[in-house]
């Protein structure tokens, strides 16, 4: 059974912030190590600049394409991604963005009222935290949902009912 586990963050390019989700990571690390699960944390936070070499055209674009690369690289390897929606900001709406688009199992937080936030994201299911080690228990609590899920053994309990079973031919009324 596999054992090791990525989980991408989604979280503002500010020093305040990533020293708090360094602590929080540290934590997560180590909580999940003692029940035998390898964590590999990704920030996505990276600061990515224009180049001085290029126009400003060719920079925008080199910019934008090594912002892709990196965030959608990094998400598309991560089993779990939490956005902190709590600042708003923009490069954690695009990352969310991605991760919606790849049905990813999204974890949204914030440290403001759920009413606060932008309407496109206020009706998705978002955990509020007053402070980081609430923030670190709500992340813990649905981390520890997802490895309940990911230990379950459906071969051995189920047998065949979740394998492939072939076509299935379903006749709706009015059609042939």
């Amino acid at each position: 059974m596999k054992n090791e586990f990525t989980i991408f963050f989604a979280i503002p390019f500010d020093s305040l912030t990533r020293v708090a989700y360094d602590d929080l990571q540290h934590k997560l690390r180590d909580h999940y190590a003692l029940a035998g699960k390898t964590l590999m944390l990704v920030t996505g936070n990276k600061f990515v600049g224009t180049s001085e070499i290029y126009s400003k055209i060719t920079s925008f674009k080199r910019q934008n394409e090594d912002l892709h690369k990196q965030f959608l690289t990094d998400i598309i390897k991560a089993h779990v991604v939490i956005a902190d929606l709590t600042n708003a900001n923009p490069n954690v709406h695009f990352e969310l963005g991605m991760a919606l688009a790849m049905n990813k199992n999204i974890l949204r937080v914030t440290g403001r009222s759920v009413e606060s936030l932008s309407f496109d994201t206020r009706n998705l299911e978002t955990c509020a935290y007053k402070d980081f080690n609430d923030l670190f228990e709500k992340i813990k609590i649905y981390l520890d949902v997802f490895f309940q899920i990911k230990d379950l053994h459906y071969d051995k309990e189920y047998g065949d009912l979740l394998r492939e079973q072939g076509d299935v031919v379903i006749n709706l009324p009015g059609t042939l």
